[in-house]
């Protein structure tokens, strides 16, 4: 077979032996072309996969955990100190409330990796019970009861609130954390498929070059026996 290849090879004319260096050089550039624009469509769907599930995420995250520990914890202790009106505060915890509602399951149909679902679950029992508390709390505003709100604030609030701003900070870590290894991931992608564009360019250049030198080498005999 050695030899059948051999003789084949040296009875190709120089015309054929150009047009299968032009063909090595447009394959070599088409695959070199291909897996840069695979490798391109792959990160930007990797980017915007981290995008929606990690930063949006935390964008909702954090909103919703500011509605809990700022809005409304605060709103209620401005009214428990007569900052503020039953019916300005009232609105302000319903405004948070409503917040909430709109945020929460945008970020839990988000989550995607069994981690974050067990972890939203877990969430979801805490938050349920802070959102009895924030309905009695929402009650006594109502009612104009400033003092029935200072004691619920020291006797029931913080100690319902204060475990689900444990729970966001534990999830917030986790999808900050995860966010870090998807950046990983896609830079090893990159490097990986760099490599192989390295890989593809040096196999077309020494095929290139060695149809290029027995081109070469060809010719010089031709002009040696003219």
């Amino acid at each position: 077979m050695t030899r059948f290849f051999g003789a084949g090879w040296r009875q190709m004319t120089i015309r054929t032996r150009l047009i299968l260096l032009v063909l090595v050089s447009s394959l070599v550039s088409l695959a070199v072309g291909y897996e840069g624009l695979s490798q391109a469509s792959r990160g930007a769907a990797a980017f915007q996969a981290i995008f929606e599930s990690r930063v949006v995420s935390t964008g909702y995250l954090k909103s919703i955990e500011g509605a809990y520990g700022v809005r409304i914890s605060n709103t209620a202790s401005k009214f428990a100190d007569g900052l503020l009106t039953a019916d300005q505060a009232g609105a302000e915890v319903d405004a948070a409330v409503a917040a909430i509602a709109e945020a929460w399951p945008r970020f839990v149909t988000r989550q995607r990796s069994d981690v974050d679902k067990q972890l939203v679950d877990v969430v979801q029992a805490v938050k349920s019970d802070v959102d009895t508390q924030v309905a009695t709390l929402r009650a006594l505003i109502k009612a104009g009861d400033r003092a029935g709100v200072r004691k619920f604030l020291s006797t029931s609030w913080y100690a319902s609130a204060d475990p689900l701003s444990e729970q966001f900070t534990l999830l917030y870590d986790t999808l900050q954390g995860e966010t870090q290894n998807d950046f990983r991931d896609i830079s090893a992608a990159y490097v990986s498929g760099r490599n192989l564009q390295f890989l593809i360019i040096g196999i077309g250049l020494a095929a290139s070059l060695f149809l290029g030198w027995t081109v070469l080498r060809t010719v010089s005999r031709s002009l040696k026996d003219v």
